[in-house]
């Protein structure tokens, strides 16, 4: 069972109704819910519970639904920047070739052994501007706001526009670069 962005609270949710897997992999979680502070919470036991955070992932560290699990004790954080494709932020989870991707094949193969774990760091450390300034707590701040949805929906609407309005690029049929 995978969740991804605010998948993740879905999914978690469905974990706190009921609903059982082999294993769960929750990426870029929004968080479950605020009363939620361990796998063990939301999982049976033998359930394994693996997580991913990136570096910048705006939507982790605003914590909007609760703790983001990437801070559970008792997950398998996965690593996501190993090897040459590096990501970050929010929306990379499943870039290619990235070890973010491999370690979500891993899981759904049950390569569990495979699976490479990630350390373990704070919000705070992966969003240092100086030394001791973050704009993590100043970001879940902001989520608890009443300013969280509008500004939510703003970015949503930028990414969907973004999507759609840049125009394919063209190959040129000889060969050599457009002129």
């Amino acid at each position: 069972l995978i969740g991804n962005s605010y998948g993740a609270q879905v999914v978690g949710r469905a974990l706190l109704a009921g609903v059982r897997a082999d294993r769960v992999l929750l990426t870029g979680s929004p968080g479950v819910d605020p009363s939620v502070h361990s796998a063990a919470q939301i999982t049976p036991p033998g359930t394994l519970l693996f997580v991913a955070r990136t570096p910048g992932d705006y939507v982790s560290y605003a914590q909007q639904h609760g703790p983001d699990p990437a801070d559970f004790p008792d997950v398998f954080r996965i690593e996501t920047n190993r090897g040459e494709v590096k990501i970050g932020g929010h929306m990379s989870y499943f870039r290619n070739n990235s070890e973010s991707l491999r370690n979500v094949g891993r899981i759904i193969k049950g390569h569990l052994a495979g699976v490479s774990r990630a350390a373990r760091t704070t919000p705070e450390q992966e969003s240092k501007l100086l030394p001791g300034v973050s704009w993590a707590e100043p970001l879940r701040r902001l989520a608890a706001s009443n300013a969280a949805a509008p500004i939510s929906k703003a970015f949503d609407g930028l990414a969907a526009f973004k999507a759609v309005s840049l125009p394919a690029k063209k190959k040129a049929l000889d060969g050599k670069p457009n002129r």
